[in-house]
């Protein structure tokens, strides 16, 4: 009852606030019910227990199994409880009576107070305590915004020992994002050891994978641009671009090492030549995702506002890495093989 009352007084601190609407406490679903207090003094003198006095109650209500009763047909059971139009109102349960071990009779109003009241539709328990579960829709708010509200809202109240107030909302936020950085690691370092063992080197899937976070930047501005936070399909939409941009690094970084290789060509030339040649496939590449999830980052058709986050963080990662890549990639490829080239190009001293 205390969890109750504290949850209804919450509830009425922050049902006003701006940005949050249908306010209500999950105790405000509440059934008709009949609550039964046993005076276990009185029922002791009697020689009953709360336990005894229960069972003869429930015994009384839903009945008991007495006999099975086997036919060609059908098997059925038979219950001994009283009838339903003998247990109607309050009176009817004081004026259940049944014997005692002592053999003597016994009215459960003798020994019990009943009275009518309202029970919740359900008990919540977590750790073996008691929650109390108080839910409001947002409107124009963001969800952490509406949690420091709500804070600051019942910061006056005081909780007795061994009560607190917690967002469960935003808890569970915090485990799933947790769990998608853990996704997006894993996927980094899986796309990074595919790419060393087919280059066959350690250096050149570094230099493509370097270019990763220029592209999640880009998806973070295109976020907050349009007004959007944070979310669980912007996060996924981050491990997508995983996938895609690196394709683009290794197109072109496996052509510049080609020219190198079998061409012969020196290292700023065969970077100037692929970078060259591999740009357009690169941008329509681009073109082409970014035009495919232009209808989905606008919020057309049904549902699609909840994917629209993805979209826009796709298009802007793309947007941003495609744009970077192109200049990040053949610097960072020139500033690691400069020494090597070296190394490799002859030199010859005039006498």
């Amino acid at each position: 009852h205390k969890v109750i009352a504290l949850s209804e007084e919450i509830t009425e601190k922050i049902k006003d606030l701006p940005g949050l609407v249908d306010v209500r406490s999950a105790s405000e679903e509440a059934i008709p019910e009949v609550h039964v207090r046993v005076d276990q003094s009185k029922a002791l003198r009697k020689g009953m227990t709360a336990f005894q006095i229960g069972m003869m109650l429930y015994e009384a209500v839903d009945g008991i199994s007495v006999a099975r009763l086997e036919t060609e047909q059908d098997i059925y059971e038979l219950f001994l409880s009283y009838r339903k139009s003998d247990l109607q109102t309050v009176e009817d349960l004081e004026n259940l009576g049944f014997y005692t071990p002592t053999g003597s009779y016994l009215r459960l109003g003798d020994i019990a107070t009943i009275e009518q009241s309202l029970g919740p539709l359900a008990i919540t328990r977590e750790n073996k305590q008691t929650l109390g579960r108080i839910q409001a829709q947002l409107h124009g708010i963001s969800l952490s915004a509406a949690n420091k509200a709500v804070q600051e809202a019942i910061a006056e109240m005081n909780l007795p020992p061994g009560y607190s107030v917690s967002e469960a909302t935003a808890k569970q936020m915090a485990d799933v994002f947790d769990d998608l950085y853990l996704v997006l690691f894993i996927a980094v370092c899986l796309v990074y050891l595919v790419m060393a063992a087919q280059f066959e080197s350690f250096l050149h899937p570094f230099i493509i994978i370097s270019s990763l976070p220029l592209a999640l930047s880009g998806a973070v501005i295109g976020l907050l641009v349009t007004g959007h936070g944070l979310s669980v399909p912007a996060m996924i939409g981050g491990v997508v671009l995983v996938g895609i941009l690196v394709n683009s690094g290794i197109i072109m970084v496996d052509f510049i090492n080609q020219l190198r290789r079998i061409h012969g060509l020196p290292l700023k030339e065969a970077i100037v030549a692929g970078a060259t040649a591999r740009l357009r496939p690169i941008l329509m590449t681009t073109l082409t995702t970014i035009l495919g999830l232009l209808p989905l980052s606008l919020g057309m058709g049904q549902g699609s506002q909840l994917q629209a986050p993805m979209a826009i963080a796709v298009i802007g990662g793309m947007t941003s890495g495609t744009i970077l890549l192109l200049a990040f990639i053949p610097a960072l490829y020139y500033l690691m093989n400069r020494r090597a080239a070296e190394k490799e190009t002859p030199v010859t001293a005039e006498e």
